[in-house]
């Protein structure tokens, strides 16, 4: 299992919004890389946690965008 993961604005440590670097100030960012670890063991589910306010994956050669507004 592939999970995508974008920090949203529900999860933002400061009231102000960043425009770089602004997944590293999320409780998001945070929860995403706790359950990665979590999960490294195993090799039935990966994650692809975003720098950034996208990401990108495929399913069935079908391409998807995972966004998250602030």
């Amino acid at each position: 299992m592939y999970i995508p993961a974008v920090v949203g604005n529900h999860g933002r440590i400061d009231k102000k919004p960043r425009a770089k670097n602004r997944v590293y100030d999320n409780y998001d960012w945070l929860a995403y890389q706790l359950l990665k670890r979590h999960f490294a063991g195993g090799k039935s589910i990966s994650f692809g946690i975003a720098d950034g306010a996208d990401q990108v994956f495929t399913v069935h050669n079908t391409s998807y965008l995972l966004t998250h507004g602030d």
